[in-house]
């Protein structure tokens, strides 16, 4: 893949620095080649891909969108700016970044540039694009790569410059990205774009991704800065205590707070453990992510021209086994193809939950399978030191040694499904596979069950400097009897000194404890679009009902602001969509969120919901999106909450790739013989 767009601007407020590399292209001349123009000058830090300036590589000097001097980028400009071969101290890299409405840009980071289509990405960031040309448009929405493919995703506006901000620590390894002074990814920055690279800082990369494409860049500045603060990481509280009577549900908050002003951001990801778990005999059971049907067609080995070291995994997530929880795993299995065995002696393993989505834990298990036992066109099995299986995250490898211009890393060539295609290469980083497919792996088990009783809202996240991050955790004491059951939420970070917290989780269930349904109604009117109210003082309004309040929020004719009544309190909006949180606040003083999306200036003509046999999942939803249907499906068309065609597919297979779209609401109408059928669905 060639480059992602990447934003990258480093510099923190109140840091001193020293500059190596301003640029404010105030003294070019418009419509000239900016290398062509800089080696002229003496200016010898601009540069193309190929080393080849004035070319059709080099991009040029605009006056976009005030007048104003800057650089333009069009689609075949593939620009570089070099940063001197950093490789220690603390660097900031700032910028403004104009992308216009119906395009997109990109940069990257490389940390190895060679001038001849070669290099090693450090990170990259796709701003309105997910990908190249592949994925199309993302409006509004970009894509980073930084520890892996995709690991932070975030909102821009089109037509408006954007500051973007990219702390660099080559000393201690650390990076943080940040978008109009709002702290949106840290991570570790030798993982990498995609795979491990240098601790390198050699240049600044701006590439149009995709035909049509063309963006603006403007006030460059590369300077030392000082270093953060060690980050100290605390929670809050230090039990979690819910009661509830029996066959009911009941949630509560604890918190992960990141004490330290200018500190480093922590990495943490959360789980509920609820060992120990007496292991007892039972059923033998079998799971796995691919479609065992699908392995070992002709087209489904992923292979390289040159030769890697590789392991290969999928993640087990507590959702997946909540059926198997307390059982053991004593088995696991890789397909070798009959064409294309590894080189290698196969090395399974098995990994608990790390402290990132993209990081495993701590090693749980490690099997070698020599090739002389290797059965080509079949499942391989191996037997592994038991597991059982008590919450949290399980990763299960297979690593071995991928000969160039061979296909050994067998998939099933079907959709993606979560947690299906974890890959790491050499001693890089783990990231996602960006092709189709899930590795063909396997475990087997046996073993009596238990159940699980509490989840968490938030399996991993970002607690940035002198903030915290709001956890919750939710009790069910379905089919429990009376009585109190113990559990340790488990908070897992990346910051030393602070890397794991347990937190005692205990449900007490009993007759004489409060309902928790009485403590907040469920809102369900998320997504709604408001109604247009001629005559009236104000444009829009919208009203929320439940049993026990009503909330409401009006517009004014010049949509400045939002009044609402109720818990919502005064609201700034704008043209278009507008996302609201407001907290309702039951007799008890329970505290509930609830999301509220308003349309301003948008008339929605109403969509009916048609009740048929057709069910998605999951719902929300983050990537794929699985249809399962009694009908044939000739044509899936999915609407934005404007009304907007955002996704059409002719034919579709029974899940679709909608990871390209942004976070909210969505209506999917189902073409079929038999008629139309409709149904909402949220995406992540």
């Amino acid at each position: 893949m060639k480059k992602v767009l990447l934003l990258m601007v480093c510099a923190l407020m109140g840091f001193a620095l020293n500059a190596q590399v301003s640029e404010d292209f105030s003294d070019y001349n418009v419509d000239g080649k900016l290398a062509q123009q800089a080696q002229a000058m003496g200016r010898d830090y601009w540069t193309t891909w190929t080393n080849a300036p004035g070319t059709a590589e080099d991009g040029v000097v605009g006056e976009q969108p005030a007048g104003n001097k800057c650089g333009k980028f069009t689609y075949g400009n593939d620009q570089i700016l070099k940063l001197g071969q950093k490789n220690s101290g603390v660097w900031e890299c700032s910028m403004k970044v104009f992308i216009p409405t119906g395009t997109c840009g990109y940069f990257n980071i490389q940390a190895n540039f060679t001038g001849d289509q070669t290099g090693s990405w450090a990170f990259e960031v796709y701003m309105g694009c997910k990908t190249s040309s592949d994925h199309g448009l993302t409006p509004g929405v970009a894509y980073m790569h930084a520890g892996g493919q995709n690991s932070a995703t975030f909102n821009f506006e089109h037509n408006t410059w954007i500051d973007v901000r990219a702390y660099i620590d080559l000393d201690e390894d650390e990076a943080v990205m940040y978008i109009n002074d709002v702290s949106v990814h840290s991570w570790t920055y030798s993982a990498g774009a995609n795979s491990a690279c240098p601790l390198v800082i050699d240049c600044l990369n701006l590439f149009p991704p995709i035909a049509g494409s063309t963006f603006y860049v403007d006030d460059i500045d590369f300077a030392e800065a000082t270093a953060l603060l060690p980050a100290i990481i605390s929670v809050d509280p230090e039990e979690v205590v819910i009661e509830l009577p029996q066959d009911n549900t009941k949630n509560a908050p604890f918190y992960i707070i990141n004490e330290e002003e200018g500190s480093s951001a922590a990495r943490w990801s959360t789980y509920i453990d609820y060992s120990p778990i007496a292991i007892e005999a039972g059923p033998n059971f079998d799971l796995y992510l691919c479609d065992i049907y699908s392995v070992g067609c002709s087209t489904c080995g992923i292979g390289s021209d040159d030769g890697y070291d590789r392991e290969i995994g999928m993640k087990l997530r507590p959702e997946f086994y909540k059926e198997k929880l307390g059982s053991v795993l004593k088995k696991v299995a890789f397909y070798i193809f009959a064409a294309h065995s590894p080189a290698s002696n196969l090395t399974f393993r098995v990994y608990g939950q790390g402290p990132a989505e993209n990081m495993p834990g701590e090693l749980l298990t490690e099997v070698a399978y020599p090739t002389s036992s290797f059965i080509s066109g079949d499942w391989n099995w191996v037997d592994i030191d038991p597991i059982q299986l008590t919450g949290g995250e399980y990763w299960v490898t297979v690593a071995m040694y991928q000969t160039a211009g061979t296909y050994p890393l067998s998939t099933d060539g079907a959709s993606t499904v979560e947690g299906g295609n974890w890959i790491k290469t050499g001693t890089g980083g783990w990231g996602r596979l960006s092709l189709d497919g899930n590795w063909a792996i396997r475990v087997e088990g046996d073993g009596k069950t238990s159940k699980a009783w509490g989840t968490l809202d938030q399996a991993y996240g970002i607690t940035f400097a002198a903030t915290e991050s709001e956890i919750k955790v939710t009790a069910n004491s379905t089919g429990f009897d009376d009585g109190e059951y113990t559990a340790n939420i488990v908070v897992l970070t990346t910051v030393e000194d602070y890397d794991r917290f347990d937190i005692p989780f205990t449900m007490k269930v009993g007759e004489n404890f409060e309902s928790g349904d009485t403590s907040v109604d469920e809102v369900t009117v998320d997504g709604i679009v408001a109604d247009e109210q001629v005559g009236m003082p104000y444009d829009y309004r919208v009203t929320i009902h439940t049993d026990k309040y009503t909330a409401e929020i009006a517009v004014t004719p010049h949509h400045e602001k939002a009044t609402v009544k109720g818990e919502i309190g005064e609201q700034t909006i704008k043209q278009g969509a507008n996302d609201f949180v407001f907290t309702v606040v039951a007799e008890d003083g329970t505290e509930e969120d609830y999301n509220l999306r308003v349309m301003a200036d948008i008339k929605v003509e109403a969509i009916s919901e048609i009740t048929n046999e057709m069910s998605l999942y999951p719902n929300p939803v983050s990537d794929y999106l699985y249809i399962k249907a009694d009908v044939v499906i000739e044509q899936v068309t999915i609407y934005d909450l404007a009304g907007k065609v955002v996704k059409q597919v002719k034919q579709p297979a029974n899940s679709i790739d909608l990871s390209e779209l942004a976070s909210g609401f969505y209506m999917l109408k189902a073409a079929t013989p038999q008629g139309e059928m409709m149904q909402k669905f949220i995406k992540e």
